[in-house]
């Protein structure tokens, strides 16, 4: 899968972004991980739902929720490649952690 990194934003907004989602995922229990999971291997792309009432579902990530859905793969493993690709990116340019 291509990934536009204009689109992702600058290494801080991503992130800002990874660690958003970390911490919103940390706050749930593992059935509500599961099923957003499997609401994003399904294709959904959770940065547009809605609940019953038609508000919308605030579920942090920006675009890595539209990677996940995309790449029909469970947000918890996007959000652990994203950790892990930035983490080696940082440390083969150590000058971005400074910044």
């Amino acid at each position: 899968m291509d990934v536009d990194g204009d689109s992702v934003g600058d290494s801080s907004e991503v992130v800002q972004q990874i660690g958003a989602v970390e911490d919103y995922l940390a706050d749930l229990d593992q059935a509500d991980v599961s099923t957003l999971d499997a609401v994003a291997e399904s294709g959904v792309d959770m940065s547009t739902l809605l609940d019953e009432d038609g508000q919308s579902v605030d579920v942090p990530g920006g675009q890595l929720l539209t990677i996940a859905a995309t790449a029909e793969l469970p947000l918890s493993t996007v959000i652990g490649v994203a950790r892990d690709s930035y983490t080696a990116a940082l440390e083969a340019n150590p000058d971005e952690a400074n910044a």
